[in-house]
């Protein structure tokens, strides 16, 4: 979602009363969605689980987003939240702080820019890096990065496929992305955070 267009989304309007109902929610829709995308991997349909991982994501975000609204509510004694546009419509600040929110790196997939990676030469060291040592294709869940998942390209006179992360990048963000949600969710609860 770009700035300018936050600006023409539709605004919601809900109870204060009402937020925990809502992230507790977005919660369980978040976790029912990441199940899916792990099917979906299991059944080797790795690009369209990507696809799904990033809306778990997002509607992680949601909830971390609702927290902060409830939190809020109560500094500003409102009871009711008023035009709201951020939290149901800005894709993008619902992936920022989600990312903000993940204690394991693990849990943000990269897709890496392969033409970004140095090719292999064996008259040098070998240097070893986490995902976050490469260059990687377009922000984390990036708009591009969510459709080029997808879709096939034709870029520089060749057709171009979607770009993916190994089925263990997934696997394992799917674990770590499983953790930071139970966690986040059960300090929540315990009213932690």
């Amino acid at each position: 979602m770009r700035i300018n267009q936050v600006s023409k989304l539709p605004t919601r309007s809900y109870p204060a009363s009402e937020i925990d109902n809502g992230i507790k929610k977005c919660l369980a829709r978040s976790q029912s969605i990441l199940e899916s995308a792990s099917l979906l991997l299991n059944a080797g349909k790795k690009n369209e689980a990507y696809v799904l991982y990033t809306f778990a994501v997002e509607e992680f975000g949601k909830a971390c987003l609702l927290k902060k609204m409830k939190n809020t509510a109560q500094q500003q004694s409102l009871t009711t939240i008023t035009k709201d546009t951020v939290t149901f419509h800005d894709h993008d600040a619902k992936i920022k702080e989600a990312e903000s929110t993940f204690k394991n790196p693990t849990s943000k997939i990269r897709v890496i820019d392969i033409a970004k990676v140095p090719e292999y030469n064996p008259n040098v060291e070998i240097e070893f890096k986490t995902v976050e040592g490469y260059a990687t294709s377009g922000d984390f869940l990036g708009f591009d990065n969510r459709l080029d998942a997808l879709y096939v390209d034709y870029k520089n006179n060749t057709w171009v496929e979607p770009n993916m992360p190994s089925n263990f990048e997934m696997e394992s963000g799917f674990v770590a992305f499983r953790g930071d949600l139970e966690k986040w969710k059960n300090d929540y609860e315990q009213g932690i955070i």
